[in-house]
Parts: C-alpha cells; sequence; structure tokens
C-alpha cells in the first residue's frame, strides 16, 4: 500500500512494484559512498505467485525459493557491494504476511552472516563459523525478536510468537551439542525468551492495562514459557555429572507497564530544566533546552544529570551547590503524584555515592529514579526529549518492563549446591565461580553464595 506512511516507524515501509504479475522491490543494506555520495547499497527481488494459493516464488541473490503466507522463510543469505571487490555478507528472514491486491512481505533486519561476518562476532573468532556449519545459522543480533515490528503491527503476535519458538529451538540445539561434549571448566548459556514474552504480552494478564486483550490464546502465554524454560533447566541437571554445580540466574523479575513518565517534562514543571523562548516541547534530544538556565537532566530509563559545571558541557552549577540541588530534587520526586489517580509515582530516589563506584563514577547519574511498579521513565525520556505531557498511558504492546525500583522487580537464584550466605546478590556470582576454582576474586563487591558471612 503506497499509502502507508513511514515517518514514525522503527522500520522502513517500503512500497512495490509489479508488472506483469511479477512484484520487484529492494532488500536495503548499509551506506555507501558512491560518486561523492552516500546512499544505500541495496539488493534487488522479485516475486510471483506459486502454484499453490499462499505462495509466493522469491529471486533474490541468484537464489530462488518458495515463501508460504503465515510462514516464515528459512535464513536466506545475502551479499551487498559496499565498495571495490568489497561485500557485506549478511542474512533476512521473510514473513509472507498477505497476498494478492493486499500483497505485504516482512523482512527482518539483515543479520551478520555468521559464517562469514563482516568483523568478529565469536571468540575465538572462527566459532561464529564452526557453530553454523555444526548447528545450522542462527540469529546474530544482538536481541533477536523483532518486537518493534509487533509493536508498529507489521507483525501479528503469531507471527511474532513463531519467531520467539526458532530463536529458543536454535539455541536449545546449540546448548544440548555444546553441553555433550563440554568436559570440565565453566559453561555459560544465556536464553532472553521469558524477558522478551513478557515485555511484549504482559497486556495478556494484567487487566489494568491501557492495552489489555482478554485474548484466551494469550492469556497464559507467559506462564507457557516460564514452564518450557524450566524444563531446558531439568534438561541440563539431568546431564550432568552429579557433582557438577548449576545456577541459574535472573537478573530481574517483571511488572506493568501501565504508565508512562515524562521526567524531562517534571524537571520544568519544577524548575530544574528551561526550554528556549518560544519552546512549549521536544522530543529530539535536548534541542529545545536552554541550559543556561539548566540545572539537572534526565537521560535514560531514570538517570537525572545535575548541570555541573566541569563535567557538563554548558555546565552552570558549581560543585558546591551539586550536593543541595540532588537532595532537593530527591525529596520532590518521592511527593511525586500521578495527576491521573494521586499514586506515588515514586518508590526511591538514589544517589550516585550509594549506588556506583570505579573509576568511571563520576560519569553515572547523580540520581536514579526507583519507580513504583506499574510506572516507568518514558521512550522520550530515554532520549533527552521533553513531550508536552507529564504523565500519560502506555498503550503500547510493551506492556511488561523490570525499570522500577529493584525492591519491586528482585532477581532469582537457584542451585543445586546449597547456598549458605545470606540476602545473596547479583554481585556474589562471579565471585562463586571463581570461588568454586579456587580462585579469590580480589577487589569484587560480592562474596562467596556457599559460605555462611554470618
Amino acid at each position: 500500500d503506497p499509502e502507508l506512511a513511514d515517518s514514525d516507524s522503527r522500520g522502513r515501509h517500503v512500497s512495490v512494484m509489479k508488472k506483469n504479475g511479477v512484484i520487484m522491490s529492494a532488500l536495503y543494506g548499509p551506506k555507501v559512498m558512491r560518486g561523492g555520495r552516500e546512499e544505500e547499497a541495496r539488493i534487488p527481488f522479485t516475486l510471483h505467485d506459486g502454484e499453490k494459493p499462499g505462495e509466493m516464488v522469491m529471486r533474490i541473490a541468484g537464489g530462488t525459493s518458495v515463501l508460504r503466507k503465515g510462514q516464515w522463510s528459512d535464513w536466506q543469505k545475502v551479499a551487498f557491494n559496499i565498495g571495490l571487490f568489497r561485500k557485506a555478507s549478511g542474512m533476512v528472514r521473510f514473513y509472507l504476511a498477505s497476498t494478492g491486491d493486499s500483497f505485504s512481505l516482512y523482512a527482518t533486519p539483515v543479520n551478520f552472516d555468521p559464517e562469514e561476518p563482516l568483523f568478529s562476532i565469536s571468540s575465538p573468532a572462527s566459532y561464529s563459523r564452526t557453530a553454523a556449519r555444526k548447528y545450522g545459522l542462527y540469529p546474530t543480533l544482538g536481541m533477536p525478536h523483532d518486537t518493534w515490528g509487533l509493536q508498529e503491527g507489521k507483525l501479528s503476535e503469531g507471527a511474532f510468537l513463531d519467531q520467539v519458538e526458532g530463536v529458543l529451538t536454535s539455541r536449545q540445539r546449540i546448548l544440548r551439542a555444546e553441553l555433550n561434549k563440554f568436559r570440565g571448566g565453566v559453561f555459560f548459556f544465556y536464553f532472553d525468551t521469558l524477558d522478551i514474552v513478557q515485555h511484549m504480552f504482559y497486556r495478556y494478564c494484567d487487566s489494568s492495562s491501557p492495552s489489555f486483550e482478554d485474548n484466551a490464546r494469550f492469556r497464559e502465554i507467559i506462564n507457557g514459557y516460564y514452564e518450557k524454560i524450566d524444563s531446558i533447566v531439568g534438561e541440563v541437571v539431568r546431564s550432568v555429572p552429579a557433582d557438577t554445580t548449576v545456577m541459574v540466574l535472573s537478573d530481574h523479575g517483571f511488572s506493568p507497564f501501565r504508565r508512562q513518565v515524562h521526567l524531562n517534562r517534571w524537571l520544568e514543571a519544577n524548575g530544574f530544566l528551561a526550554l528556549k523562548p518560544g519552546v512549549a516541547d521536544s522530543d529530539v534530544m535536548f534541542d529545545s533546552v536552554d541550559w543556561s538556565r539548566t540545572k539537572a537532566y534526565a537521560l535514560g530509563f531514570g538517570g537525572i544529570y545535575i548541570n555541573r559545571i566541569g563535567r557538563d558541557f554548558y555546565g552552570i552549577v558549581p560543585e558546591i551547590l551539586a550536593h543541595a540541588i540532588a537532595r532537593e530534587l530527591s525529596e520532590r520526586l518521592k511527593g511525586f503524584r500521578d495527576p491521573l489517580d494521586g499514586k506515588n509515582i515514586v518508590r526511591n530516589v538514589y544517589a550516585s555515592p550509594d549506588i556506583y563506584t570505579g573509576a568511571c563514577v563520576d560519569s553515572a547519574p547523580d540520581l536514579y529514579v526507583g519507580f513504583e511498579p506499574g510506572y516507568r521513565a518514558s521512550w522520550q525520556t530515554a532520549l533527552g526529549g521533553v513531550p508536552a505531557a507529564l504523565v500519560e498511558d502506555n498503550a503500547r504492546k510493551w506492556s511488561g518492563d523490570h525499570l522500577v525500583d529493584p525492591s519491586c522487580v528482585p532477581g532469582v537464584v537457584f542451585s543445586n549446591k546449597k547456598i549458605l550466605k545470606k540476602d545473596p546478590s547479583v554481585l556474589d556470582i562471579a565471585p562463586s565461580v571463581y570461588a568454586l576454582f579456587g580462585v579469590r576474586a580480589n577487589g569484587m563487591d560480592g562474596k562467596d553464595l556457599f559460605v555462611n558471612d554470618e
């Protein structure tokens, strides 16, 4: 549909041409310089109806494949020309959402090809190739699930869950094979399935969510994936020798995300941040902020920085006053109420010296806001925006989150070796692993979980 807008999309909407029954379009890749101009490398492709209803034949990158409506394709390798005798190898999957006059094709972001990555994506560098050849192609994005495709209605819930299942299956295959040949040392494996599913499907189990949907198909999706991960844990425990220490860690829990908080607007309303004359709001990173009158600003999902002389480029607050401003901010934030119903928005405010240590502590936020469950810093706050509203409903499909006060979303650690330390912390994991090998964890804040600390 050529009239679909694309201005507010995290992806790209591409209108296609159709001639003599053949759809023609292109897959876009990295930006390159050609003839003194910057342009995007692209790979053309064509589609035409297949032999069966709901099938289309795709020709791309010298290959031919059959796409089926409502199904994900296999990984398709592609190579973009990025210069003289230079190519950027990647791979992509397609989802044929609809055919005919309402034709719609979804393409994932182009992943690095693990067999021919543009630069090393594993250590040792050869491992990504070895794994692909042994276990098949696998996603190489840091977050391989297309959450924004679902968020913006480019993917259905069913298509998204098919992708989730594909990623989980791929990782299980690698886990089993690698664990089978493991003989000793430290074996670590990461699953992000529960995190992604809760972010996107919390609305089906939270009747107070602005995006709540009472859908029996998805109501138990989160619980179902907890059971799947639990089954994987059981498989691991059964597959290792009895004297092997097995630890299962999640660094956070989950809570609903019902209302989004624009912290920079709160700072402006309370006299800590100023906008340029004649400007009411802005969603672009601090482009309308008057730094000469701004004492504090928010960036990230809860960080507040004092606009300090000597650290910040436009700093106006001398060090002698920074602590007093931080203390005032903290007290006033704790009294922040939702204008909709008067509920508390902030549970705790943390001062930098209380939570950060190390050589880079001066670059950390001066304050960090711990929100009450149901609230979270807005997407605009994360990027330095100052929207007109103070607090808004979160009507997005991204309806669950963990960016609240840590006391509300504690993580968990399970171990088949008895944990003796009282009040375990995520900081204790690394020292505990070191201790299992008889190594003293010098300079680490945590302690050995398997030693009584009383």
